[in-house]
């Protein structure tokens, strides 16, 4: 990931890329700024006179496109909860007795079900092979039939 640097405003003014020093105009940073998936709509929030060109060009500038992905990167990063946090968080819920019974029971459901807490686990063993030698040709068709007649199980058309 490009290494960036940040004035006192918390722009980028420049960026460090696979040793590559690359200085970024104003404009560029504001269309960095702006940036939220549209080129066009970007360049023109950005003030270029030509938003729809300007935005296509600027896409194609690695620097742009490396400093758009860190910004991108840190953004989910700050936004999104980790496993750790909404965990710490359902516990808090589920302790405050000061909380509704119904939220303290819900966080008490989230934090099982994120530790796996309900899932039951069946080990099912079985010899098909052995199942289907036990029977003759016209059981293991009927049984295949009926199979694909549910809709359980689809055979793949053959030929041409």
């Amino acid at each position: 990931m490009p290494n960036m640097s940040q004035d006192a405003t918390g722009l980028f003014f420049w960026l460090i890329d696979m040793g590559k020093v690359t200085a970024l105009t104003p404009g560029q940073i504001k269309f960095i700024d702006c940036y939220k998936g549209n080129a066009t709509e970007a360049a023109r929030e950005a003030g270029y006179k030509q938003p729809k060109v300007a935005g296509s060009r600027l896409l194609t500038n690695v620097a742009i496109c490396a400093a758009i992905k860190a910004r991108e990167g840190k953004e989910v990063k700050a936004t999104i909860a980790s496993r750790q946090e909404r965990q710490e968080f359902w516990t808090s819920v589920m302790q405050d007795t000061g909380e509704d019974m119904k939220n303290r029971l819900k966080a008490a459901e989230l934090l099982g079900k994120s530790n796996a807490d309900f899932t039951e686990n069946v080990n099912l063993k079985h010899d098909l092979g052995a199942t289907l030698k036990a029977m003759s040709d016209e059981e293991v068709e009927t049984r295949l039939r009926n199979l694909v007649a549910s809709g359980a199980v689809k055979l793949p058309a053959l030929g041409p």
